[in-house]
């Protein structure tokens, strides 16, 4: 790994370790509320010592394609890699898509034609995704990757999200007694982080046959996450018999904060992971 690739992974690593306390889930510990902001005496002091020896990215210019900013995490990340870079002497030029997968591609096309020395996705769909990024890669573009798989990426840096979603999922299971039904928000198998926490639920369920997901299971999207997840959640109310609804699963945090507020589960779920 030569020195700027070596750099650009750490600094990619910089933006994930800040947000840390997002993406940590314990079975029993409790954990910060999804609408909290992240204050910058929460990030972990390892962030700074792990780029202290990085060399200058002084004349090198790094691109940021990210999914979207709408949620803690992605915002995070996106901001605090800009600063990094900029900490660095390095150029930036950032761009989000406002959760639009079209926007997504179009915006790693634009960046490949500034011809940058590095470009980092954050988030995405894989199926949307990889024709451009086999772009990247053919233009001779390092490419790094936040929580998004590629085989043209030099790093991804990523969540443990077999961990997330299994300690989720066991959470869950343990706050409804280990019996009920549940609804699952299930919108986004292109996408690496959410299709292994899903999985992950399915798995951990195999342990629990007095739970079961409640069909049709609804599909979360980017746009007007919150207001949609309210209705969806809504029809499902007024479409099944009172208290056939025991928890609300979701790989993020955005869709169960639409949760409506006169709904109240058998008992309280606590496994809320952000992220």
């Amino acid at each position: 790994m030569t020195r700027s690739v070596k750099t650009m992974a750490q600094i990619v690593g910089i933006g994930l370790a800040a947000t840390t306390l997002l993406s940590a889930c314990s079975l029993k510990e409790p954990v910060r509320p999804a609408s909290a902001p992240i204050a910058k005496e929460d990030i972990k002091p390892v962030a700074q010592a792990e780029v202290a020896d990085a060399p200058s990215l002084e004349g090198k210019t790094v691109g940021i394609a990210a999914k979207d900013i709408v949620h803690d995490f992605s915002r995070t990340v996106y901001e605090e890699l800009q600063a990094k870079i900029g900490e660095l002497g390095g150029e930036v030029i950032a761009t989000q898509a406002e959760a639009k997968d079209d926007k997504h591609v179009a915006d790693i096309e634009n960046l490949i034609a500034q011809s940058p020395d590095a470009i980092v996705v954050i988030l995405g769909d894989a199926q949307t995704l990889t024709p451009a990024l086999a772009k990247v890669d053919e233009a001779g573009i390092d490419l790094f990757t936040v929580d998004f798989q590629s085989e043209y990426s030099k790093n991804n840096v990523t969540s443990d999200n077999w961990n997330i979603g299994t300690t989720l999922a066991r959470t869950l299971a343990e706050d409804i007694d280990g019996q009920g039904r549940i609804l699952a928000f299930n919108g986004f198998p292109g996408v690496t982080p959410c299709r292994i926490r899903y999985e992950s639920l399915k798995l951990v369920l195999q342990e629990y046959p007095e739970i079961q997901i409640i069909d049709p299971e609804l599909q979360d999207k980017y746009e007007g996450t919150i207001e949609d997840a309210k209705k969806q959640v809504q029809d499902q109310l007024r479409r099944l018999p009172e208290g056939e609804i025991d928890a609300v699963w979701s790989c993020w945090d955005m869709p169960l904060i639409g949760l409506p507020t006169r709904w109240i589960p058998r008992k309280t779920p606590t496994s809320d992971c952000t992220e």
